[in-house]
């Protein structure tokens, strides 16, 4: 939600440090902003608020999720679609303290991480090289030493689009990528679109979600919401307090109000084909948001509570030395019935 706007001059800057490497701007682009700092898109339908990893005291600190082209809100006619964990007090360094689509690269842990030794570094895509502490499993909720944060740069292309580009290099590993993530406006919702390149000297094995934290119009979850998609998936685990969550292969839909967490997860390798919508609707506005993804889906998983509704598309990249992978997400907002 808005407090106040006020305009942004993005010209040709620098900043570097340990918590957000190098970070930069480009374009001479005025472009409007929250009273927090937010870069705000819109249009006559829609606004989002994206924080900017430039930021001397970024948005999001902890080492789970990549800051560039996060969407923490979405305003639609109105109605805001988006919610964040944490509030009011929330805690940047946290790790789950985000909001919105809130993107993760390997939330089981990144492909060397079993291979490097305590007191080495891994990989995780968007955050950077991480110390590893110990011989333990890798936990996503865990906080690590950054030992070498990536540069970050933002472009804002025009109003309604922008692009954040993220580079991080580790000669003395030979590991490192290029990620490029743009963020634009579309009539009826907007598109987030990413290319991945692989700057090191092996193939790069990365699993990709966006967590979307979801609650339309501050209304809770219940029988009000369901989440369906077209065709039958494998149903590995769903679980719910007094099983209020409905769990079928084609969705899920609630009996009240749910007390406590709920999670539902396809198979590993039970996702959908490209550009197969997931949909949430929202009963008593009478919306629907459709997130589409044109890459196929890995697996599907469902996380919540009472307050907040996330539909979590995977997709799994393999990507060799010096190429480049490229993979979209849509999100469409319109009424059930349209």
């Amino acid at each position: 939600m808005i407090k106040s706007t006020r305009l942004l001059m993005l010209a040709g800057s620098s900043l570097c440090s340990l918590l957000t490497g190098c970070a930069s701007t480009r374009n001479t682009t005025t472009i409007p902003t929250t009273e927090d700092g937010h870069l705000i898109l819109e249009n006559e339908r829609l606004q989002l608020h994206l924080p900017d990893p430039t930021a001397a005291e970024p948005y999001y600190q902890g080492q789970r999720f990549t800051l560039p082209g996060m969407v923490i809100g979405a305003r639609w006619q109105g109605v805001d679609m988006f919610t964040e964990l944490g509030l009011p007090n929330r805690n940047p360094k946290a790790h789950d303290h985000v909001g919105g689509t809130a993107e993760e690269f390997d939330i089981n842990g990144p492909a060397d991480y079993d291979d490097t030794p305590v007191g080495g570094a891994f990989m995780k895509i968007g955050v950077g090289l991480l110390r590893r502490e110990d011989d333990g499993n890798y936990r996503f909720s865990r906080a690590h030493e950054v030992v070498r944060a990536p540069k970050n740069e933002v472009e804002v292309l025009d109003r309604q689009t922008i692009r954040f580009i993220q580079t991080l290099e580790d000669t003395d590993g030979d590991r490192g990528y290029l990620l490029r993530v743009t963020v634009q406006l579309q009539e009826n919702g907007f598109t987030v679109s990413r290319t991945l390149q692989n700057l090191g000297g092996q193939p790069l094995e990365t699993e990709h979600y966006s967590h979307n934290f979801i609650q339309i119009d501050g209304l809770p979850v219940g029988p009000d919401y369901r989440i369906h998609w077209p065709i039958p998936l494998e149903v590995a685990q769903a679980n719910s307090r007094q099983n209020v969550m409905t769990a079928e292969p084609t969705g899920i839909s609630f009996a009240a109000i749910p007390e406590g967490h709920y999670y539902y997860a396809s198979e590993a390798g039970s996702g959908l084909p490209a550009d197969q919508p997931i949909k949430l609707d929202q009963l008593e506005r009478g919306l629907r948001l459709r997130i589409i993804n044109d890459r196929p889906l890995h697996r599907v998983a469902i996380w919540g509570g009472a307050d907040v509704i996330c539909p979590e598309p995977f997709v799994k990249l393999l990507i060799a030395p010096g190429e480049t992978i490229a993979w979209n997400t849509t999100y469409e907002i319109a009424g059930i019935e349209e």
